[in-house]
C-alpha cells in the first residue's frame, strides 16, 4: 500500500544506512519507485556534497556565460609566432643564397693559361688583327691602353673555368681588333708562375721585362674592414650596459663582419685580384646576404 511522504522521509535516513528491516525497506522501496520528491531526498542523503557544488556551479555557470573572451593576447601570440617564422624563412634563404653566390664565384672564377704558341694565333689582314684560341680557352680579357703618340697597346689575357671544365664547354669567339691602333699586342699572363708579359704582335722594343702585376685594393678593404671591427668591438665593450646604444653598435659591428666573411668566402686569404670589379662585385653580394641573415639572426636571439 501507498505510505505518505512524511513517513518514508522520516524513514530515508535509515534506509539510506541500511538500517531498517527488510518489511521497512520493501515499503519504502515500494514508495520510492513512484515518488520523485522522495527519491530526491534519498539522493540528497546519500551524495550531499555533489548535489550542492552542482547548486553552486549552476550559478556561476550562468553568470559566466554571458562574459565575452578577451582573444587579443592569443592574437599577439600568434602574431609573434608568425613573424618568428618568417625570420627564421628568411634568415635560412639568405644563407643558402650566400652559400650558392660564393660556390658560384669559385666556381666561375678565372683560371689563366701560361703563353704557348699552340694557345692562340694572330693573323693579320688589311683591316683588322684576329686573334684565334685554342678550343681549351673558354674566356678572355683585353684592355687597350693608349700612348700619348695615339698608339695603342693591348693587354691581352686568356683562361677557363672550373665549371666549363666540369661542363666539357670548348672553345671562345675570336677578337678582332682594328689594325691601323693595333700597333701591338701584349700577351699577359696573371698568376701562371710565367715571367713577363710576352708580344705577340706588332712592335717589341722596350718590351723586356713587362709584367702585368695585379691589383690590390681588395687587400686593404679587407684591413680597413679589421679596423672598423675592432674598433666597433671596443666600443661595443664600452657601452655594453646601454640597451640602446648596445643594440646600435652590434648592427654596426654586423657590417664589417660580414665583409669580412665574404671576402674569405670569395677570395679566401688572398688579397689580390686581376678581375677587380667581378671578384669585388661577388664579395658585396655574398656579404650583403650575409649581413642579412645576421640580422634577423640577432632579432631572433634578442626575442628569445
Amino acid at each position: 500500500m501507498n505510505q505518505p511522504c512524511d513517513l518514508i522521509k522520516d524513514l530515508l535516513p535509515l534506509y539510506a544506512e541500511d538500517m531498517v528491516s527488510p518489511y521497512t525497506a520493501s515499503l519504502v522501496e515500494e514508495h520510492l519507485a513512484h515518488c520523485p520528491g522522495c527519491q530526491k531526498e534519498l539522493s540528497l542523503i546519500k551524495h550531499p556534497m555533489a548535489v550542492a557544488a552542482s547548486r553552486d556551479a549552476a550559478p556561476s555557470r550562468r553568470a559566466a556565460a554571458p562574459a565575452p573572451k578577451d582573444t587579443a593576447p592569443l592574437g599577439k601570440l600568434k602574431k609573434k609566432l608568425l613573424l618568428k617564422k618568417i625570420q627564421a624563412i628568411v634568415l635560412t634563404a639568405a644563407l643558402a643564397l650566400a652559400a650558392a653566390l660564393a660556390v658560384f664565384s669559385y666556381l666561375t672564377a678565372p683560371i689563366y693559361f701560361p703563353y704557348s704558341e699552340d694557345l692562340l694565333t694572330v693573323t693579320s689582314t688589311e683591316d683588322a688583327v684576329t686573334v684565334a684560341f685554342d678550343e681549351s680557352v673558354t674566356g678572355y680579357f683585353c684592355e687597350e691602353v693608349r700612348e700619348p703618340e695615339g698608339a695603342a697597346t693591348y693587354f691581352l689575357s686568356a683562361w677557363t673555368t672550373r665549371l666549363d671544365r666540369f661542363l666539357d664547354r670548348s672553345g671562345t669567339g675570336d677578337l678582332a681588333l682594328p689594325k691601323e691602333a693595333a700597333t701591338r699586342i701584349s700577351f699577359t699572363q696573371n698568376g701562371t708562375g710565367s715571367e713577363g708579359d710576352i708580344v705577340i704582335y706588332g712592335d717589341q722594343s722596350n718590351s723586356f721585362g713587362t709584367v702585368t702585376l695585379p691589383r690590390l685594393a681588395l687587400s686593404y678593404y679587407m684591413q680597413l674592414a679589421c679596423i672598423l671591427f675592432l674598433l666597433l668591438a671596443v666600443a661595443l665593450l664600452i657601452f655594453w650596459r646601454r640597451r640602446s646604444a648596445r643594440l646600435w653598435i652590434l648592427r654596426l659591428l654586423l657590417l664589417p663582419a660580414s665583409y669580412i666573411l665574404g671576402h674569405l668566402c670569395v677570395k679566401g686569404f688572398s688579397g689580390y685580384s686581376y678581375h677587380m670589379t667581378r671578384d669585388l662585385c661577388f664579395i658585396a653580394g655574398v656579404a650583403l646576404l650575409l649581413y642579412l641573415a645576421l640580422l634577423f639572426g640577432l632579432d631572433l636571439l634578442r626575442r628569445r
